[in-house]
C-alpha cells in the first residue's frame, strides 16, 4: 500500500464518521472510494495540443481555439463541443459559436455596416438556421432542459464610461418563442449563474459580496429577490473583492433524484492587504440543495490561490483559479480541481477531497480539466500545452 492509497483511506475514514446519517444509503456513498485508471489512448484535435489551460478556465460549454487552417475563413477559431474533443463544430458560413449547450449552440453574425457590432441569434440541433435574438447581446451563463427549453443570462452592450450593461434573463421555450425580462444582479453579472437540477428544473445562482463576507445564494424561481442561503464565508473586505476580480469558479451537477450539487472557491483571506501580487487562502466548498428542503451542510477543503504565471493588459487582476470542474458519478454530483502538481476531487456526498491524479504542472503549467460523462463511468481529460494528452477513468467503489 503507497503513501496516496493511505492517506486517501484516512481521509475516507474521517468522511464516514463525520457524514453519519440515519440514512444508510448515504453513509454508504460517503464512505465511496474514488479511483482513477489511466486510460491507455485519448484523441483530441490537433489544435488542442497546444491549448494554455490559464486562458480557458472559465468555458462556455466548450472551447474555442485559434487555427491557421480553418476551411470556413469568416471564422477566426475552431469550436469544439466539450462531449466530443476530435472534431470541431462547424457553423454555417459566416456564424461563430459562442456557447454550447445540451443540444444547441449561441452564436453571432457581424452586423452589416456596423464594425465589431454582433447580433446573437441561437442554433438549434438539426436546424440549419439560426433564430436570431436580438443585437449587441452576449449570452454570460446558459442552460437546456431535457424539453429543449433555454434559460440564459444575456448581457448587453456596456454604456458610455463603462457603465455596466443591461442585463436579461432570456427565455426561449420549445416552440421556439422567446421572451426576456430584466434581472437585477449586481457586478455586470460575472457571479451569476444558472444550472439545472436532476429533475431538470433551472435554478439561479448568484455570489453576494458584503463587509467581510461572501455569501453564495441559489433561486429555485430565477428572481434575484426570492433566494436561499447556500453558503458563507468570513474574508477581510479586500480578499473578498478580490474573490470577485478572480472569479470564485462556481460549479453545478444534477445530483441525486431531484437535487442539484454546487461547488466554488471563495479567498477565505483575512489579511487587510490581499493582493493580486501575492497568494491568498482559500476553500474548495460544496454542498447539495433541492427544491422541497433545505441545502446540505456545506463541506470543504483548504488550498491556496496563487498569483498568475502570466498577465497582460492593464489589470486590476485576480489570482490564478482552481480549474473547478463538475459532473455526474454514481449518481451523485463529482467535482475536481487542481491543487498545486495534483488533481483532486470529491463527490457531493464526501466530507474530504481524495487525489485523483498528478497534473503535471512542473511540465506545462496548469492543465484545463474536461470531465464527461460515460456509460462506464466517468473521463477526465487533461489537456496541457504539450504535445500529448492524459486521460484517466475515475470510478467509485
Amino acid at each position: 500500500m503507497n503513501m496516496r492509497t493511505m492517506r486517501n483511506g484516512l481521509r475516507l475514514a474521517m468522511a464516514s464518521v463525520a457524514s453519519f446519517s440515519p440514512s444508510s444509503v448515504l453513509a454508504k456513498e460517503a464512505a465511496c472510494a474514488l479511483h482513477a485508471d489511466p486510460v491507455g489512448t485519448t484523441s483530441v484535435h490537433k489544435d488542442l495540443l497546444t491549448l494554455p489551460g490559464q486562458f480557458h478556465d472559465e468555458f462556455k460549454g466548450g472551447l474555442a481555439v485559434r487555427s491557421p487552417t480553418l476551411e470556413n475563413h469568416d471564422a477566426s477559431y475552431r469550436w469544439f463541443d466539450l462531449n466530443d474533443l476530435e472534431k470541431p463544430f462547424v457553423p454555417p458560413k459566416g456564424l461563430t459559436v459562442v456557447m454550447s449547450l445540451r443540444s444547441s449552440h449561441f452564436v453571432t453574425r457581424r452586423l452589416a455596416g456596423q464594425c465589431c457590432r454582433e447580433e446573437l441569434g441561437i442554433l438549434r440541433g438539426g436546424e440549419g438556421k439560426p433564430t436570431w435574438l436580438g443585437p449587441r447581446w452576449f449570452p454570460r451563463s446558459a442552460v437546456e432542459t431535457r424539453s429543449g427549453e433555454i434559460w440564459a443570462i444575456v448581457l448587453g452592450e456596456p454604456g458610455r464610461n463603462l457603465e455596466p450593461p443591461v442585463v436579461n434573463l432570456l427565455h426561449i421555450g420549445p416552440d421556439g418563442k422567446v421572451d426576456y425580462r430584466p434581472l437585477k444582479v449586481s457586478d455586470w453579472a460575472r457571479d451569476a449563474n444558472l444550472a439545472t437540477a436532476a429533475d431538470d428544473r433551472p435554478a439561479l445562482l448568484l455570489l453576494r459580496r458584503g463587509e467581510g463576507h461572501l455569501r453564495l445564494l441559489l433561486s429555485w424561481s430565477l428572481d434575484p429577490s426570492a433566494t436561499v442561503l447556500l453558503d458563507e464565508v468570513e474574508a477581510s473586505v479586500a480578499a473578498a473583492k478580490l474573490s470577485q476580480w478572480t472569479g470564485v469558479e462556481i460549479s453545478t451537477a444534477a445530483d441525486g433524484e431531484h437535487g442539484l450539487g454546487v461547488a466554488w472557491r471563495p479567498l477565505t483571506d483575512h489579511k487587510s492587504d490581499a493582493s493580486w501580487d501575492r497568494s491568498a487562502t482559500a476553500e474548495i466548498r460544496w454542498m447539495t440543495a433541492e427544491p422541497s428542503g433545505p441545502p446540505s451542510r456545506p463541506q470543504r477543503h483548504s488550498t491556496m490561490a496563487q498569483p498568475l504565471g502570466f498577465r497582460s493588459g492593464h489589470g486590476p487582476w485576480g489570482l490564478a483559479r482552481s480549474g473547478l470542474r463538475a459532473s455526474q458519478l454514481g449518481g451523485r454530483a463529482f467535482f475536481a480541481w487542481t491543487e498545486g502538481s495534483e488533481i483532486l476531487g470529491a463527490r457531493s456526498t464526501d466530507t474530504a477531497a481524495s487525489f485523483i491524479a498528478p497534473s503535471e504542472i512542473r511540465e506545462a503549467g496548469a492543465p484545463l480539466i474536461d470531465l464527461q460523462s460515460r456509460p462506464s463511468g466517468l473521463d477526465m481529460i487533461l489537456l496541457h500545452n504539450l504535445p500529448k494528452v492524459r486521460g484517466f477513468r475515475i470510478r467509485c467503489d
